[in-house]
């Protein structure tokens, strides 16, 4: 059987900088983004673009290659959609911005299916009225996973970026995605030169069931990888619990003083599951 595919990182590159691209996509993100967003200034737009439908057919996908659109609640969003659906090569996953409800997302699936395309879709949730809707949203059709926004989502809350101001949101993306059975992502980290910091919260993102964060430069790649996976103590703790239910050959038992049951034994099992993913290494069951 086929691992599923990992996509722990997603990393940004500007739409208006076509020179990146092939950069972008060689910096072992699981994922690229080029952005029409925010990243782009309004007078670029069309520039912009111009340059990734361009880009498209020539880019070696060693990633998956994502475009984020602009909301769709503007000209421009619509005109990126239907310039990436008239493309002969359209992107892996199309990004959507402040979505707010699954309706923006069929339109987004009913557009793309028109032309004969299928690509998957991640929509950022950064607005009170998308957290609101974040079941509907990520229980939508073709959505792979989804985004915390927490920039736009704290201008309009009038709060910070930081962790205790953006932890309500965060329970609550990641529960409605793990409802609706698709993975979480969590928001940018913006201090580049800050990598422990990074580090940190991917961790504590990691704890609340986050599968991934954004990347905004390729040095917050390996930062973001290394702290998704679980420490090598926790693998070994792992395995050792695995081996133990293995020899008990039962339900419940007792493991170094704790009381083991299938929830504790699927946990493990999850972090065993993450180490071997990324090191190709397998542990007998």
């Amino acid at each position: 059987m086929t691992s599923p595919r990992l996509r722990r990182s997603l990393l940004f590159v500007p739409g208006s900088r076509p020179e990146r691209f092939p950069k972008a996509m060689a910096a072992d993100a699981d994922i690229v983004c080029i952005d029409l967003e925010d990243a782009v200034l309004p007078a670029d737009k069309a520039m912009a673009r111009h340059h990734v439908i361009e880009a498209l057919p020539q880019l070696a996908r060693k990633s998956e290659l994502a475009i984020r659109i602009n909301t769709l609640r503007s000209r421009d969003g619509l005109e990126d959609i239907l310039a990436l659906a008239r493309s002969d090569t359209p992107p892996d996953i199309v990004a959507i911005p402040k979505a707010e409800s699954a309706a923006e997302l069929a339109i987004v699936s009913a557009i793309f299916a028109e032309a004969g395309h299928t690509p998957l879709l991640a929509p950022l949730v950064e607005t009170l009225a998308g957290l609101a809707n974040a079941d509907s949203i990520c229980a939508a059709p073709h959505v792979a996973f989804v985004v915390l926004g927490t920039a736009d989502l704290g201008g309009e809350m009038g709060i910070g970026m930081d962790w205790e101001a953006m932890l309500h949101a965060r329970h609550l993306l990641v529960t409605a995605a793990k409802r609706a059975g698709v993975e979480a992502m969590d928001g940018a980290w913006l201090q580049l030169d800050d990598a422990d910091g990074l580090a940190a919260e991917a961790r504590r993102a990691a704890g609340l069931g986050f599968t991934a964060k954004i990347c905004l430069h390729p040095r917050q790649v390996h930062a973001v990888h290394t702290a998704l996976l679980p420490t090598e103590a926790e693998v070994i703790a792992a395995r050792s619990l695995v081996e133990a239910w293995q020899a008990a050959a039962t339900g419940a038992f007792q493991h170094q003083g704790k009381m083991i049951d299938l929830p504790v034994l699927n946990a493990a099992r999850r972090k065993l599951a993450a180490w071997e993913r990324e090191h190709g290494t397998a542990h007998t069951e």
